[in-house]
């Protein structure tokens, strides 16, 4: 006979998790599960219900617990062992002890130290033009504190959540959001400039192939199919560049001109039937004369009394009048 399914609770501080099994499944099972849900270790997990620990011993009906109740869920530390150090290393202790005594006459002299800091190029270079930092590191006072920061990884932890807590109360402000974009956005491009200033100033003498402006242009698809122009294409651009010479008081363009322009351009790839679009618009003359003209009273309704340009416009956009209207705009501005 299989035993009946039941849902019970695992709550561990503020998380809680429905765990589901059997009414008489082992309580080391529900260990296992419980740490599955967790994803912790099982080792460290500790169950309590009712005010007692749950060992490993027996199945979860004999200890009480059924659908519906909560199980809380403990989670301790594993004690770590503590390893043999090295024969031939030193003990943590005695290498601080070493790494005191030698960095304590240092802190005492601060010639010393403003001759480490001025033989570093990088470092020589900022204080001879940032007079603030020179100024500070002027006195002897902020000269060590400022070494003892740096051979000091608790101060600098320190220093970093000192640094979190400021911002997170700039950000509660009103309007501080705001400046702290600002002025991240100022350091960041004072960064990018020192960069792009370093890479302009290179010698020519070195041939570097990365030199000049980044080159954003996406890479040409090798895959891509090239279609041939069909007559149909040839006459829009034929008509496209009509109008834009009839605009600029210029010659008239041929078929047989932009058919050779397409060639040089855009290499055919594949002999294609294509659709003569002037023995197709001459069986149905009449029909077209009469939506072209209609097309051209709606232009005229609208607005637009130049003529050429309304024939332009139409020819363009392929006799979508809308279309028509936004490039009638556009040349009217």
């Amino acid at each position: 006979m299989c035993s009946k399914i039941i849902e019970i609770n695992a709550k561990s501080g503020n998380r809680t998790a429905v765990i589901s099994l059997r009414q008489t499944e082992l309580v080391g099972n529900l260990r296992v599960l419980v740490a599955a849900r967790f994803e912790k270790a099982i080792e460290i997990v500790v169950l309590v219900f009712g005010g007692q620990v749950l060992l490993d011993v027996g199945t979860i009906d004999g200890h009480g617990i059924t659908a519906g109740v909560t199980v809380h869920v403990i989670f301790r530390q594993l004690i770590k062992l503590p390893t043999p150090p090295d024969n031939g290393t030193l003990k943590p202790p005695a290498m601080r002890f070493k790494m005191r005594e030698f960095i304590k006459p240092l802190l005492e002299n601060s010639g010393t130290l403003r001759d480490i800091l001025e033989s570093v190029p990088q470092m020589k270079a900022m204080l001879e033009k940032n007079l603030g930092m020179r100024q500070f590191l002027s006195s002897d006072r902020n000269l060590r504190e400022v070494f003892s920061i740096m051979l000091s990884p608790a101060k600098q932890q320190e220093m970093r959540r000192m640094h979190d807590v400021h911002l997170m109360r700039l950000e509660s402000m009103y309007g501080c959001t705001h400046i702290l974009g600002k002025i991240s956005f100022r350091l960041r491009k004072a960064y990018e400039d020192n960069v792009a200033q370093k890479y302009q100033n290179t010698s020519e003498r070195q041939h570097n192939q990365q030199r000049g402006r980044e080159n954003k242009l996406p890479l040409p698809n090798p895959w891509r199919r090239v279609k041939q122009k069909t007559d149909v294409q040839v006459t829009i651009v034929v008509m496209k560049v009509k109008c834009d010479l009839t605009l600029l008081d210029a010659q008239k363009i041929s078929v047989e001109a932009a058919r050779e322009l397409l060639e040089k351009l855009e290499p055919t790839q594949t002999d294609v039937t294509s659709l003569n679009l002037f023995e197709f618009m001459s069986r149905n003359k009449k029909r077209w004369e009469e939506q072209f003209r209609s097309q051209l009273e709606q232009l005229r309704e609208l607005g637009h009394m130049d003529w050429q340009r309304n024939i332009c416009a139409l020819l363009i956009s392929s006799g979508d009048v809308p279309t028509a209207v936004k490039q009638l705009k556009k040349w009217n501005r």
